[in-house]
């Protein structure tokens, strides 16, 4: 779906009718939302990352990957669960409890991180790594993040994420590449957060318009509060 920027497979088949289109670009008629279903089942993780780093590459050459902002790119980390189900069941699925007014059933699903290049006017999906029975989404990042850098070593500048990823290790980890990381402050860094709504309070503003909105930023440099991490950061 990253590839073809639509949202499902059947959005997919519903541009069959464009075939003139899909005869350009793949040499023949656009198959089934089935038959893609079924194919891509087939296909093991290492050919889609083939693929990805095959496309990265041409659209690199062409000059087609400008940043979409700035001069820096930017590199999207963020889980993403493909498929979750009470009856059926295989041998990598994980499991959650799940309470309704009835009982308390067992569920399973599949949950994967993804690697998505922010550029400008779309999302160029880089690599995927699977989460495992018995560890968090932070950790199955650090596993993906350990190949990313050696697959695409100047393809970004800075790392982005959700609250989750505000963890020492990850962020160590980060910085030990030479990369920059943006992340969502929330109450788990409860010291950093007061220390900083502390700060701003007194500190200057600047406010901007942004579409309807009027928004106003603050920031301020060289926070130690983090002392999981053992260095200065800073806070927007």
């Amino acid at each position: 779906m990253s590839l073809s920027q639509l949202v499902s497979l059947n959005a997919l088949e519903q541009a069959r009718k464009q075939n003139s289109f899909w005869k350009k670009w793949i040499g023949g008629d656009l198959p089934s939302a089935d038959t893609i279903g079924r194919v891509f089942t087939l296909i093991s993780r290492d050919d889609i990352r083939g693929i990805l780093k095959n496309l990265y590459s041409k659209l690199k050459r062409g000059k087609a990957l400008k940043p979409a902002f700035g001069n820096r790119f930017a590199l999207i980390i963020d889980g993403h669960e493909s498929s979750c189900s009470c009856l059926r069941v295989c041998n990598k699925c994980l499991e959650r409890a799940i309470h309704t007014d009835k009982a308390e059933k067992v569920q399973y699903y599949h949950r994967s991180v993804l690697a998505l290049l922010w550029c400008e006017g779309f999302y160029l999906p880089l690599d995927t790594e699977a989460q495992l029975s018995g560890e968090d989404e932070v950790s199955c990042a650090v596993r993906l993040l350990k190949r990313v850098p050696l697959n695409y070593p100047r393809a970004f500048d800075l790392i982005l994420a959700d609250g989750l990823y505000a963890r020492a290790p990850f962020f160590k980890f980060a910085l030990k590449h030479n990369k920059d990381v943006i992340a969502v402050l929330k109450d788990e860094r409860r010291d950093l957060l007061k220390d900083a709504q502390g700060l701003f309070k007194e500190g200057e503003s600047i406010t901007y318009r942004y579409k309807r909105l009027e928004r106003k930023c603050q920031d301020i440099e060289h926070f130690s509060s983090w002392s999981q991490l053992g260095c200065e950061i800073r806070v927007v």
